[in-house]
Order: structure tokens, then C-alpha cells, then sequence
């Protein structure tokens, strides 16, 4: 490879960078978009085949360009770190623009922002692609909203569930005044594309004409952004050629180490909310955790998804979560019960049923169809129902500020997950005086011991008060 002390890099829906770089500068660069692939590492780990499973995830592949010749196709948002690099090693670049602008006009904006989220947004507004990182109950929705509209760009609004999906096109109805049927959207057997947004659904976008993505808009605001290290997820925004890419999340970690494939697509994190920050504008509250520990044993201690099967039959296990939520819940509470089996709900609801009558109570899972969905929701929200018995369904995107206790029936290891779930109950709401959270502990099996230390790492950032029930 000869050397050149100025190259040109396409931004496109990547870069593109010239291949006149110094072999050294040029192993640098491409080693910081290989990383290894915890998928192989697990399935060595396990014995199990790796037929298929590349060993490493390269950010980079090498394209033939009929008009520039050889080029390196690199992630976009790995733009901040290649400048540095380059500007490091005395080489100067010349940047050639590509990316699409799709000029509308949003009019007025209905409504403000509280002070955290309009300083978010004037430092985000400057940019062109971004990470915003802010918990939940801070309002990513709506500082989604303001920023695109700052943009004045026709926009697309890549979701992964129908209920954050009708609740991004209720908020942007809301705020930007916009009839909902003027919305764009693509899922849910729909397919429009909105004159200013659409909104769409990644199992949907998938099978979208990439013509589409490339050229129809300038703006692109990806929710739950530490999703797109999936492989289905990335391959939507990776494509996207908006000049404007901007993602939100509760928090950018991630269980299996792929933040870097989301800042490298998206963006480093360029600006964030701490649940402390939220706690001082008296937007959020710090929940109380009550530890119940469980006499739960099995042979299968090595065995995760054995240990699960036999410990969602338990009855003395399950009998103690009936008897938990019978003696902490009260006439007025509003509460998620979250289990990661939907045959583990069905079995709650029925003792729930059986020995808790006075308990109204409703499972929401997968299975719920959309209609029946809203109709639990709505019921939660205004406090006709007790109990909302759910999968993880509940991890991301449910809007009920009323929930004032969560039930952890079933172990995880996730700090994200588990980060998501409190948020459920962390909002304020009218005439919520608490939040309390029931882990349940099965400190008898080694690793569901070490799980739990992992959730109680999360409970101690966040300063709650821990005791044992």
C-alpha cells in the first residue's frame, strides 16, 4: 500500500476512505473496527459448533468503486476517532459529503421541555450524528422530538416494538401537531411513508427496498439505541444515509461488550442524564429494595436454562412469591411482577387468582394481542388494576407511572435489564409516596448467587436503600 499524506474520505451511509493511507496508520485503523465476537467465544465455551460464527466482527470491509476506484468502507460513527488518528499521524483529509438532507418544515411545537432535557438538546443540535444516554422516565421521547424538529429534516423513527411504536406516534402527534393518519409508518401489517415522519419497526425496515432508507430521509432517531449491536438492528442504521443520525438509550452497556459496534454506528456518547440528575429535578425516586431470599436447590446448577425450567415449577419457591406479594401489597398499589418464562406467569396468575382474589391481576406477554395490550395498560394507569404480571415485555418502553412496587420473580444477570426494570417504577406520579422493589435471591446455587450480586451492584449505584425482607 503507498503512502499519501492526504487522502479523501465519502460520507455516504459509511465512510469511505481512499486507500492511499500508511500501512501502519491503515492497521491501526482497521484493528480498532475488529473486535472479537462473544458469540464464538460462548459457543467454544460450551462445546457447542461454531459453523457460521465468524470469530471476529470486522466494522470494515474493502469495496471497488466504479468512479473512485478501491475504498474502505468504515462505520460512521467512527468519523470522531479516524480524524484524531489522522490529524495524529500529519495526515490531512478532504471531507466529500454525500449524505442526504430532506428539508420540511415542523411549524411550532407544542408544549416545552424541562430545563436537563433542553440542555441535552442545545448540546446535541449542533452535531450531526449523536448518542444521547439518559434513564428512564427522563423523557428520550420527547428530546427525540425537539431534536428532530431543530433539524427541519423528513425523518424516520426506527423502533423494535409495536407499544414504543404507537406511543413515538401519540408523542410526536402531540407535540408536533401532527394528525396521527399523517404519520408515516412501517410494521404492524402498515406500510406509509409520512410526508414529514415515519415511524418504523425493525423486523419491518428489515424487508424495506434500501432505496428507501438511502434516499427518502434526512434525519434518522433510533429508541433503545443499545439494541443496535444486533445484527438486524445495525443492518437497518448502517444503511441509513441521513445526514442526521442520533440514538437514544437508557444506558449503552451491554452484557455481551459490543458497545463499541454502537458507537461506531451511531456515535460516541455525546451527552447524558444520571438518575441522580433526574433525582434533583424531582423528576424520578430512588426506590427502596427488599432482598427475599428463597431455599431453591437443584442439580442443575450449572445449567441455566435447566435451573429456569425446574425452578419456575418450584411450589415452595413460587408459594413464597404468592405469599410476598399477598402481605407487601395494598389496596392502592400498582405493581409489575416480571418473570423471563411465559409459562411462569401463567402459573402466578392463577395462584394469584386462587389465593389472592382480592388482587385484580393480568399477564402481559408477547401473545397479547394489541388491542387487549392497551386495554391492561390503560387499566394500570388509572389504578383498576393491582398487578400486571409480565415478560420481558416490560424491559423497555412501558409508560405507567402509577407502578409503585416490582416483583423480580425469576434471576438475571443483566445489569441493563435490570437497570430498565426499576425504571419502571422510578417515575413520579400523583399521590405515589414510594417505589419498592422484591428481588428474589436463590442464594443457594452459586450462580444465581453471583447473578444477584451482579443486580445488587445496580441497586447500589443508584443509592437505594437495601435491606432484607
Amino acid at each position: 500500500m503507498s503512502k499519501d499524506k492526504s487522502i479523501t474520505l465519502y460520507l455516504y451511509d459509511a465512510i469511505y476512505m481512499t486507500d492511499q493511507v500508511d500501512a501502519t496508520v491503515c492497521s491501526t485503523i482497521l484493528s480498532e473496527l475488529t473486535l472479537l465476537n462473544p458469540a464464538y467465544d460462548e459457543a467454544v465455551r460450551f462445546n457447542f459448533s461454531t459453523k457460521g460464527i465468524p470469530q471476529k466482527l470486522r466494522l470494515y470491509s474493502k469495496v471497488n468503486h466504479k468512479k473512485f476506484g478501491q475504498l474502505f468502507r468504515l462505520s460512521r460513527g467512527y468519523l470522531p476517532q479516524l480524524k484524531k488518528i489522522l490529524m495524529e499521524e500529519d495526515i490531512s483529509y478532504r471531507i466529500v459529503d454525500y449524505r442526504v438532507v430532506q428539508p420540511v418544515s415542523f411549524g411550532k411545537i407544542k408544549g416545552e421541555m424541562r430545563d436537563y432535557q433542553q440542555q441535552i438538546v442545545q448540546e446535541v443540535s449542533n452535531l450531526d450524528q449523536g448518542l444521547i444516554e439518559s434513564p428512564c422516565g427522563s423523557g428520550k421521547t420527547v428530546m427525540g422530538i425537539f431534536l428532530l424538529a431543530s433539524f427541519s429534516q423528513k425523518t424516520l423513527w426506527v423502533t423494535h416494538t409495536k407499544d414504543l411504536l404507537y406511543q413515538a406516534i401519540n408523542e410526536i402527534s402531540y407535540f408536533l401537531q401532527i394528525p396521527k393518519e399523517d404519520i408515516g409508518v412501517i410494521g404492524d401489517g402498515k406500510y406509509v411513508i409520512g410526508e414529514k415522519i415515519t415511524v418504523g419497526l425493525v423486523q419491518s425496515l428489515i424487508n424495506v427496498d434500501r432505496k428507501v432508507l438511502s434516499d427518502r430521509f434526512g434525519t434518522v432517531i433510533v429508541d433503545e439505541a443499545h439494541r443496535v449491536p444486533a445484527t438486524t438492528f445495525r443492518k437497518i442504521v448502517d444503511q441509513t444515509t441521513a445526514k442526521y443520525r442520533f440514538g437514544f438509550t437508557a444506558t449503552s452497556k451491554r452484557k455481551d461488550g459490543l458497545e463499541p459496534i454502537l458507537f461506531h454506528t451511531i456515535s460516541p456518547i455525546t451527552a447524558s442524564i444520571t438518575e441522580m440528575d433526574l433525582m434533583h429535578a424531582n423528576q424520578i425516586m430512588i426506590p427502596k429494595v427488599k432482598m427475599v431470599y428463597t431455599s431453591f436447590q437443584s442439580r442443575y446448577g450449572d445449567d441455566f436454562n435447566k435451573l429456569t425450567k425446574v425452578l419456575i415449577k418450584n411450589m415452595n419457591r413460587n408459594q413464597l412469591i404468592i405469599d410476598v406479594i399477598g402481605k407487601t401489597m395494598a389496596a392502592d398499589d400498582c405493581a409489575l411482577v416480571i418473570s423471563n418464562r411465559v409459562a411462569h406467569c401463567d402459573i402466578l396468575k392463577n395462584l394469584i387468582d386462587k389465593q389472592c382474589p382480592h388482587l385484580t391481576s393480568a399477564i402481559l406477554t408477547g401473545k397479547v394481542q394489541k388491542k387487549q395490550r392497551e386495554e391492561i395498560i390503560n387499566k394500570a394507569r388509572n389504578k383498576q388494576l393491582h398487578l400486571i404480571i409480565a415478560t420481558k415485555i416490560a424491559d423497555e418502553g412501558l409508560d405507567i407511572p402509577v407502578l409503585n412496587k416490582l416483583y423480580l420473580v425469576t434471576p438475571s444477570k443483566s445489569q441493563t435489564k435490570v437497570k430498565q426494570q426499576i425504571g419502571r417504577i422510578m417515575r413520579k406520579a400523583k399521590g405515589k409516596k414510594e417505589a419498592i422493589l422484591y428481588d428474589f435471591i436463590d442464594d443457594q446455587i452459586p450462580m444465581l448467587r453471583s447473578q444477584a450480586s451482579a443486580r445488587k451492584d445496580v441497586y447500589l449505584d443508584l443509592q437505594c436503600d437495601i435491606r432484607v425482607l
